[in-house]
């Protein structure tokens, strides 16, 4: 005996009896299409049948984990990896990918995960990056991994799905800034000017500086600056952003009789950035499709960074990346770059202009062809655009100060 019947919720619940002495056996398919919930169905019926005639052998504990909630399965997952020094900041994340997996395809239990309906979800959420889509599939990924090594399943219901290419990804991600979009975007930010500010000169991401609080700027010191505490990390590491000129001033201002644990910034709304981005007369797109949005601004520190000179493991540090791809790669807009100025440097190689050695560049790493004088070129145009007068010595003492490497010793 076998059928459907359709609860209150319409969702599907299956009746199921192979032999007329066995109790019956209800089970929820989470599922209001009926065709599916006839395929579960199906499938559920047919394996009882192979276990009632000894066709298939189930252990008691594949058994008992069928029956488990996910959730109580989440929680043993999370717990073990929390004594195994997962970071709290990680695990919240991963539970809160897991449990919105859960609500989102219906899943109650085990039995009930698979690839149609994960692969329905993420067709369904396609305005999430590829990166957020793959961090979930490898977030369920582990807790399957985890089920198996327990011996709560034997084989992997989502096994063989691939992650999503990034390259249409790629085209409509956020560009950087030039300077002159910079200038203008500050002149019409009012009450926002020194968001955006502390934003373009220290590279600190939007959620961090949510949670910046005056307790966390260290103005008044010989090295002032900001620090982005690691509960508020994305990366859960502590980093130290140095700051000089206006914004200093700026922020010294703000402070005044403020209390310690206030946050310091009012992030806008996505409509309101978009308003001053107009105001600015900012195109919202370039040529190429990329659009311009609030971590912009990251990836325009990132970019003048390296535009002037800064050595890649500097930038790395500073914008607190695990991985120098992302800062070389992802996170550098190779337009804005002095490509162009950069062919000027090379030497000549015709018999009568050329010399018999090639002059050294002055350096202080080993393989970075840029001379001394221009190392800080395009951040010191936009100090001087922008009336940060210190910032070029600042940026300068930050990278060749002795305390430097300690500093940002957790991000190494």
């Amino acid at each position: 005996m076998k059928n459907l019947h359709r609860k209150s919720d319409g969702i599907y619940e299956a009746r199921m009896r192979v032999r007329p002495t066995d109790p019956i056996t209800y089970r929820s398919t989470g599922r209001r299409d009926k065709s599916v919930a006839q395929k579960l169905l199906d499938d559920w019926y047919r394996q009882m049948e192979r276990e009632a005639y000894g066709l298939v052998s189930i252990t008691t504990k594949e058994k008992t984990a069928a029956e488990k909630p996910l959730l109580r399965h989440l929680q043993t997952y999370l717990h073990e990896r929390s004594i195994l020094g997962l970071n709290d900041r990680y695990t919240l994340q991963i539970e809160s990918k897991l449990k919105r997996l859960f609500k989102d395809c219906g899943w109650s239990q085990i039995r009930q995960i698979d690839k149609a309906s994960f692969n329905a979800w993420r067709a369904s959420h396609g305005t999430l990056s590829p990166h957020t889509l793959n961090e979930h599939l490898g977030a369920i990924s582990g807790l399957l991994k985890w089920l198996i090594q327990n011996e709560h399943i034997t084989k992997n219901p989502l096994e063989g799905l691939a992650c999503v290419s990034k390259k249409k990804w790629e085209k409509d991600s956020p560009r950087a800034l030039s300077q002159k979009e910079v200038v203008s975007l500050l002149a019409e930010a009012g009450p926002r000017r020194m968001l955006y500010m502390t934003a373009v000169l220290t590279g600190i991401r939007r959620g961090e500086l949510k949670q910046v609080c005056f307790s966390d700027l260290d103005l008044d010191s010989s090295s002032p600056g900001i620090k982005v505490r690691s509960t508020v990390s994305k990366n859960g590491k502590e980093r130290w952003l140095p700051l000089a000129g206006e914004l200093l001033d700026v922020l010294r201002d703000a402070k005044a009789n403020q209390s310690a644990c206030s946050t310091v910034f009012q992030i806008p709304t996505w409509e309101t950035f978009q308003k001053d981005i107009d105001r600015a007369g900012i195109a919202k797109r370039d040529d190429t499709g990329r659009k311009v949005s609030f971590h912009s601004l990251r990836h325009t520190f990132c970019t003048a960074h390296l535009a002037a000179g800064t050595p890649a493991r500097v930038v790395q540090a500073l914008m607190g990346h695990s991985d120098i791809k992302l800062t070389t790669g992802t996170y550098t807009d190779t337009a804005q770059l002095p490509v162009a100025a950069s062919v000027n440097q090379l030497p000549s190689y015709e018999a009568s202009k050329a010399s018999p050695h090639i002059s050294p560049q002055k350096s202080g790493f080993e393989g970075h062809l840029v001379a001394e004088g221009d190392k800080l070129g395009l951040l010191d145009a936009l100090s001087k655009v922008l009336g940060i007068k210190e910032f070029r010595q600042g940026l300068t003492e930050f990278v060749k100060g002795e305390g430097w490497w300690a500093l940002q010793d957790s991000n190494l």
